[in-house]
């Protein structure tokens, strides 16, 4: 455990990077309470409720190092073809941003951009003379999917750059339809967190990625 990282709430809330720790907690308030992850109910009679608390992980790169300066999101996609990848991207992004919704909704755009390429490709394969219907594109965040599909801005929304709200022009043109994956079946995950080593497999697998022995 990084001796830096806070143990408990008070530690959090009085350490010399308070203010990032209480940022954070914000954040993923924020994301649960648009993604409705839970529902507030009275507790049933003679039950007691369990107990919780915050765990504080401090983000780090492929070597373990820790950068401090750094609080972009890491940014990824990938499209598929017929059982495999054809177009995937793992990156920064360009923008430090508020919450997870608002990372995921700029995660969206980008790929919406990839869309042009995506159709451009398919069509000069020769296969299909042209692409009718809205291409696929999977998010497993509710707020980011709604902001999507609302083409006016709002509170949550007025904030982020214009050139990020190109998926909304892509969807409005029937070129994108944008939908829910189930975070557990989010293939595109091996490209923005380590993950542990059965549902990296299995993710990569849907990739179309297989390892050498396979093709031995």
């Amino acid at each position: 455990m990084d001796q830096d990282e806070p143990v408990t709430f008070q530690e959090a809330i009085i350490g010399p990077e308070y203010e990032k720790s209480l940022e954070a907690m914000k954040s993923e308030m924020e994301s649960m309470y648009t993604n409705q992850v839970w529902t507030l109910v009275e507790p049933p009679v003679g039950v007691n409720p369990i107990g919780y608390k915050w765990v504080f992980k401090k983000k780090t790169d492929m070597d373990g190092k820790t950068n401090k300066d750094d609080f972009r999101s890491q940014s990824g996609y990938v499209f598929c073809l017929n059982g495999g990848a054809v177009s995937w991207k793992s990156s920064k992004q360009d923008t430090v941003v508020d919450s997870t919704t608002e990372a995921e909704y700029i995660d969206a755009s980008s790929a919406a951009k990839e869309v042009f390429w995506i159709k451009k490709f398919i069509s000069e394969l020769g296969i299909v003379l042209s692409i009718v219907d809205p291409i696929g594109l999977y998010c497993d965040n509710n707020g980011a999917i709604t902001q999507a599909n609302e083409l006016r801005s709002h509170q949550q929304s007025k904030h982020i750059l214009m050139c990020y709200h190109l998926i909304r022009d892509t969807i409005d043109r029937g070129d994108v339809k944008i939908c829910r994956v189930p975070t557990l079946d989010n293939i595109v995950d091996p490209l923005t967190k380590p993950l542990a080593q059965q549902k990296y497999d299995g993710h990569t697998r849907s990739m179309g990625i297989r390892g050498m022995p396979d093709w031995l």
